[in-house]
């Protein structure tokens, strides 16, 4: 792999990105959520949540990051049930991508609609809050969505972004 290989490589992921049809949230992603984590996690510890469910962590960095904004990706799934929380983190976010953080939102608002706070499309208000040291993201919570989504930015812990299946 030569040095600007790893740029190529993002190109083609954007590429590919740009051109998918987009009918699922998993259709967002390159990475096939559905049948992660695989053997390239990193298996952590079992632990006993506030439910009293025992769920395993799992952690990988992402290189290229996903989506182009996330650089970490933390995985629980839980022993009793199909359901996993991803937790995808981009600790340092570039106001220079800021259109990749719209156009995510944007297809995150064709796939739920508005979301629980009746936030729709990306505006020129998330660009100054991204611009800012704080943006509160969407957030579609509510039972109706059949997969939980939540993404922010914090200047402290920069971007952010948890999906939950049911």
């Amino acid at each position: 792999m030569g040095l600007f290989d790893i740029f190529k490589s993002e190109e083609r992921i954007e590429e590919n990105y740009n051109s998918k049809t987009i009918k699922t949230l998993y259709d967002i992603f390159t990475l096939d959520l559905e049948n992660l984590p695989d053997d390239s996690f990193t298996k952590g510890e079992t632990e006993k949540n506030e439910s009293s469910d025992y769920l395993t962590n799992y952690r990988k960095n992402l290189n290229p990051k996903e989506l182009g904004l996330f650089d970490s990706l933390e995985i629980k799934v839980f022993e009793n049930s199909k359901g996993k929380n991803f937790i995808f983190g981009g600790y340092n976010f570039n106001t220079g991508d800021i259109y990749k953080v719209q156009q995510l939102i944007d297809n995150l608002f064709l796939i739920n609609g508005t979301d629980d706070l009746n936030a729709g499309k990306f505006t020129k208000h998330d660009e100054s809050d991204l611009k800012s040291d704080y943006w509160t993201g969407r957030m579609w919570c509510e039972e109706k969505y059949t997969t939980g989504v939540m993404i922010a930015f914090d200047s402290d812990t920069g971007l952010s972004m948890t999906i939950w299946t049911k």
